[in-house]
């Protein structure tokens, strides 16, 4: 067996963790749930993992990113849900989801 040059190390090693991180946050989509608590999206590419009441910017500067990793390290602690990025960034942005507030969504205006 060849010896790896310190790129080929790198590229394996970065293989590696891409590997690792999908499959734990795989496990950390399906122990909170395994789809979007507010649409239901299920596919897991939209999925992510939110901090219920906020603060997860806080906490990924905290912890140094990964927050997938971090939930597994800490036994699945709750105060966390799966959202999808749309519903996730509505809620972020607007303090509301137009899934759970209809009244509240924006209207786009056209004109005739």
């Amino acid at each position: 067996m060849r010896k790896l040059n310190k790129e080929e190390k790198i590229k394996r090693y970065n293989r590696y963790m891409r590997h690792y991180h999908r499959k734990v946050k795989l496990e950390a989509i399906e122990h909170y749930g395994g789809k979007c608590a507010c649409c239901g999206e299920k596919v897991v590419e939209f999925l992510t993992i939110d901090h219920k009441g906020g603060g997860g910017n806080k906490q990924l500067k905290s912890i140094n990113g990964a927050i997938s990793s971090w939930l597994k390290k800490h036994n699945w602690p709750k105060g966390f849900r799966v959202l999808c990025y749309n519903c996730n960034c509505a809620i972020g942005f607007f303090g509301y989801c137009p899934h759970k507030e209809p009244d509240k969504s924006l209207k786009l205006e056209t004109k005739k």
